[in-house]
């Protein structure tokens, strides 16, 4: 059976690197989800190791209290890292991932 990690916290305005991949180590980041009571603009981006480059995978403008869930299925190897960002503070974030090797 794969290891399952739960990762949540609040998202600091300016940037929050969620995690980064230990050398040796693939994630897959099953689920995501993220709420704030204000209205925000919340941008998820995965740093690239290999080619050391940043990617933006998505913005979003949200609403007050809008609740956003992403069940799609991210790879992620040795290096690479998970970056939230939100432009407000109180952004908080449930992520659901497995390491795979």
């Amino acid at each position: 059976m794969k290891p399952f990690v739960s990762l949540e916290g609040t998202i600091t305005p300016g940037g929050t690197t969620v995690f980064t991949v230990p050398s040796g180590k693939l994630y897959q980041v099953l689920s995501m989800r993220f709420n704030n009571p204000a209205a925000y603009t919340l941008t998820v981006s995965k740093y690239n190791a290999a080619n050391a480059a940043t990617l933006d995978v998505y913005t979003l403008s949200l609403s007050a209290g809008d609740t956003v869930t992403d069940n799609l299925v991210y790879y992620f190897d040795p290096g690479d890292q998970l970056i939230l960002d939100s432009s407000v503070a109180g952004t908080v974030y449930f992520i659901n991932t497995t390491i795979i090797l």
